[in-house]
């Protein structure tokens, strides 16, 4: 037999779900996190895959640019800040293409933010987000954690997630 050809596909998601779980369970338990766990998670994700196999594998698993060309019509709903964390989202919530657009342009965040603050800013964001109980953190704490490593404010990376492709 040979293997599945969907293999990075899997690993993107096994790597996603482990990832979010970590951040979730060590850093970040708050409300609001939804947006920044799910963004990372998918960078996270897809920068293991491309480190390993290179771009073409990772953009094979994930391709964040795609993602949010699939989900444009749904750009000027996308309100990264209030996107509920999953267990205060309904379950029909869940299932619309809204939440998957909240997905992409999550995703978008943190890519532009690596892209902004380098390949090392989220090791950065972790290490000062993690002076703080996971309890305690919320958006405030990531948007000083985020001005502190970079000198940017963190909502104009946000507004700059949803903003139409050039």
């Amino acid at each position: 037999k040979t293997a599945p050809k969907n293999i990075p596909e899997i690993a993107f998601i096994v790597l996603h779900e482990t990832t979010e779980l970590g951040i979730v369970d060590h850093y970040y338990k708050g409300a609001d996190r939804r947006w920044f766990c799910d963004g990372a998670a998918n960078y996270a994700s897809w920068r293991v895959i491309r480190d390993l196999h290179g771009k073409a594998t990772a953009d094979k698993a994930y391709n964040v640019d795609k993602e949010v060309t699939r989900y444009e019509p749904y750009r000027n709903q996308v309100n990264l800040r209030k996107w509920s964390a999953a267990e205060d989202q309904s379950e029909d919530d869940k299932l619309t293409k809204l939440n998957g657009a909240r997905y992409a342009f999550a995703a978008k965040a943190v890519f532009l933010m690596n892209e902004q603050g380098g390949e090392d800013v989220l090791p950065k964001l972790f290490a000062r987000i993690g002076r703080t109980s996971p309890k305690k953190v919320s958006y405030k704490t990531i948007a000083k954690a985020w001005k502190k490593v970079t000198g940017k404010k963190l909502k104009d990376i946000l507004s700059a997630a949803v903003q139409p492709q050039s």
